[in-house]
């Protein structure tokens, strides 16, 4: 089979020339030249007409390859026309979104600033506290320390006062052994009078001492008293008080109006000395010394059996009074006890009335605007100076239910 020729044709012109000049060049040879000639022609005719086959067939296929690409490109088209269709309503959404995004995110932050300036106040209101409580833990160790001074102070005081009653009741003492022995003396000789004379000058100079310690007495009974008067001023100064004394011994200080109070005290060798509250008008009907609102009774061994009775008696009454004494003492006690745990109280109250005010302010209905609650008054006219108390706590003395005389 002949080789087929698929080289490009050239212009129709040229293939007639062609065919024309093949045409006159065959007239011109024998007839067995121009079979040979046409049987070529006819085969070159044959891959001609092969080639043009073959270029209608590719020309075909380019033209179905061409359609199925314009099918494909108008379906591309329309799936980018959807495509952009459905971009530019997702950015119309996605814009909306933003805005309302934005919206939000500015509500957002006008609720952060309100949080903040809520935090803030909160946590000056707390600083506030911290300090009050601060300055009141203060006050109350100065306090405490005023009253440690003031007990010592009055312990001193009480320690002078006993002293000096014990120097007072033992110069009465002597007195009264001096008045017996000059009495007896007295009764023995009648006729030495010069020397009666100068004991009873001896008495006189007695008689002075004693007052002028009676009169040092009542000095140091009077700074007793107004520095109870002082003390009294704190709350628990005049619980502390009621301490007189050390051991079996216990002193009162004068009331004054002619009333004297008790000094009692019991030594090692069994001696005793004592007054007790008598009036002036009743002492003198006893025989009693009275000088400068004091009544000075000494207790001898004496034979007389009424003397001793009332002695006694008076004596089973200061120890009853000292008593009394005890017992204001251990309700003074329990009383400072009560305000330990009173002011436990008041703390505890304090924090949950802090922690109470953080959760209100922290609550998820706080993040609006229009639910912030105002600040709790810091200043106003309240008791303690001044000073704010946490609302619903009582005070120490309402909780004691202390009266004040």
């Amino acid at each position: 089979m002949a080789e087929i020729d698929t080289r490009p044709l050239g212009s129709v012109r040229a293939a007639l020339t062609h065919f024309q000049q093949r045409t006159d060049h065959h007239s011109r040879f024998s007839p067995d030249r121009n079979l040979q000639e046409i049987e070529n022609l006819t085969k070159e005719l044959a891959s001609c007409r092969m080639q043009l086959e073959v270029k209608e067939n590719e020309k075909i296929q380019a033209n179905l390859k061409l359609e199925s690409l314009q099918n494909a490109m108008q379906e591309l088209s329309g799936e980018l026309d959807d495509r952009i269709a459905q971009l530019e309503a997702d950015n119309g959404m996605f814009t909306r979104q933003q805005s309302e995004a934005s919206e939000e995110c500015k509500a957002l932050r006008d609720e952060l600033t309100v949080v903040r300036d809520e935090l803030d106040a909160v946590r000056s209101s707390n600083a506030f506290l911290l300090r009050e409580i601060e300055m009141m833990e203060t006050r109350m160790i100065l306090e405490k320390e005023s009253i440690k001074d003031s007990l010592n102070h009055v312990l001193q005081i009480n320690e002078s006062v006993l002293s000096s009653a014990v120097a007072a009741i033992r110069a009465e003492e002597e007195r009264s052994v001096f008045f017996q022995e000059i009495t007896l003396e007295f009764l023995d000789s009648d006729k030495n009078r010069e020397m009666i004379e100068s004991l009873e000058s001896e008495v006189m100079a007695k008689t002075v001492e004693i007052a002028y310690l009676q009169s040092e007495l009542q000095q140091v009974k009077e700074h007793c008293i107004s520095s109870e008067i002082i003390a009294g001023n704190h709350e628990q100064q005049a619980e502390a008080s009621l301490t007189l004394g050390n051991g079996d011994t216990e002193a009162v200080v004068v009331n004054g109006g002619g009333f004297v109070a008790v000094i009692s005290k019991e030594d090692d060798d069994g001696e005793e000395f004592y007054t007790n509250e008598i009036d002036q008008q009743a002492a003198g009907a006893a025989g009693l010394v009275v000088a400068d609102g004091y009544v000075l009774v000494a207790k001898s061994n004496g034979d007389d059996a009424d003397g001793e009775l009332s002695l006694k008696g008076k004596l089973d009454a200061a120890r009853a009074e000292i008593g009394d004494l005890r017992f204001s003492l251990e309700e003074a006690v329990r009383r400072a006890e009560l305000a330990e745990e009173a002011k436990a109280a008041l703390e505890r109250a304090l924090r949950e009335e802090i922690q109470r005010k953080a959760q209100l302010r922290n609550a998820p209905s706080m993040t609006t605007t229009a639910t912030t609650p105002a600040k709790p008054p810091l200043t106003g006219p309240r008791g303690g100076g001044g000073r704010p108390l946490p609302g619903g706590c009582l005070t120490i003395g309402k909780v004691l239910n202390m009266k004040y005389k």
